[in-house]
């Protein structure tokens, strides 16, 4: 481009020094239409690199966004794998299948190895899903391991052991463990179709718990757990669903409660936020399916946004925790209202 913009240069200079030395106007018009071209094509390049620039700039952003996400998602998950040990309990029936994630980053050499009673379960598939900042080309991130396991028998008790370590290696007291301890009950947790009246939403499963007697609908295209971390006595039941290759995530709590009124509910839930650091963006009181509730959006660390609702009934708690990345809330704002405007409580 230089060297088109120094000819347009000379070529100029010949215009003003031509008819002075003499030179036809043959010459002095061929050489005045070979400046029109120059400056023509000078324009034209222009026009090129600015296009080029813009590309740039918008290339430059897409990947800016992309490593942004690829943070909160590292950081997201990286929470879990700092616990040394983590446990969870999780109540399946017979012949039920369940899926285990595990946040994973096989380019270290690490990886996923699981102990379980082969009697009691069956591994169905160990699958691996890059995450988010791989599918974008960053050299080193990871993504999330999948242990797919199928219920053999009917009644028990039985462990998986999930340790993060190299192969080969000798077992080591700074391995990440995680234990999930599995009980076979026969309640049906699950089931289609369920109770109420109204037809499921296309595009929708519903979750009813005749136990506990509430539900709602989640999208089919989410990954699906029965798991109850027993963090306390007071916590009889936690669902929890994830939207694969995304933070995106729901979970259902529902615990033993001696709170009686929605005012009590803020004041703990503004206690609990303060102590995080975290920043509540909007809240209101809601009534969904004529049951009177909290609802809170709030960001409890950097570029996550959670939509948090809670309702009081029959001596428990009632919690949806619907959260995902700043980024992304506005994509899944439809799918948060689907979820929380069809929950029930019997």
């Amino acid at each position: 481009m230089k060297k088109v913009i120094v000819t347009g240069m000379v070529l100029i200079l010949m215009l003003f020094l031509l008819p002075s030395c003499g030179v036809s106007q043959e010459d002095y018009d061929r050489a005045s239409s070979d400046l029109t071209a120059a400056q023509s094509q000078i324009q034209s390049l222009q026009g090129d690199l600015t296009a080029v620039q813009g590309d740039l700039t918008v290339a430059q952003e897409k990947l800016a966004e992309a490593l942004a996400y690829a943070e909160l998602l590292e950081s997201v998950y990286a929470q879990f794998l700092d616990i040394p040990m983590y446990q969870a309990w999780l109540r399946v029936e017979v012949n039920q299948e369940f899926v285990i994630p595990l946040v994973s980053n096989p380019t270290t050499g690490y990886g996923w190895q699981a102990r379980y009673d082969e009697t009691m379960l069956e591994l169905v598939e160990k699958t691996y899903e890059p995450g988010v900042a791989a599918k974008q080309g960053v050299v080193g991130a990871g993504g999330t391991e999948l242990f797919r396991f199928r219920t053999l028998v009917e009644m028990g008790q039985t462990e998986i052991t999930l340790v993060y370590k190299r192969p080969g290696e000798e077992p080591s007291p700074l391995d990440v463990t995680k234990v999930f301890t599995v009980e076979y009950v026969p309640t049906v947790i699950i089931v289609e179709p369920s109770p109420p009246t109204e037809p499921v939403t296309p595009g929708y499963i519903r979750v009813y718990d005749y136990i506990l007697g509430y539900g709602f609908e989640y999208p089919e295209d989410w990954e699906t757990q029965v798991i109850e971390v027993i963090d306390g006595e007071d916590v009889e039941s936690v669902l929890m669903f994830t939207k694969p290759g995304t933070p995106t995530t729901l979970i259902v709590t529902v615990k033993l409660s001696n709170l009686t009124s929605l005012e009590e509910i803020k004041e703990e839930f503004r206690e609990g936020l303060k102590g995080l650091g975290g920043t509540i963006l909007e809240e209101r009181e809601i009534v969904v399916n004529g049951r009177e509730g909290y609802e809170v959006i709030y960001k409890p660390i950097t570029a996550v946004k959670i939509r948090q609702v809670i309702f009081i009934a029959n001596g428990k708690t009632y919690m949806l925790v619907c959260s995902t990345a700043e980024v992304l809330y506005d994509e899944y704002r439809d799918t948060f209202d689907h979820i929380i405007n069809s929950f029930v409580i019997k």
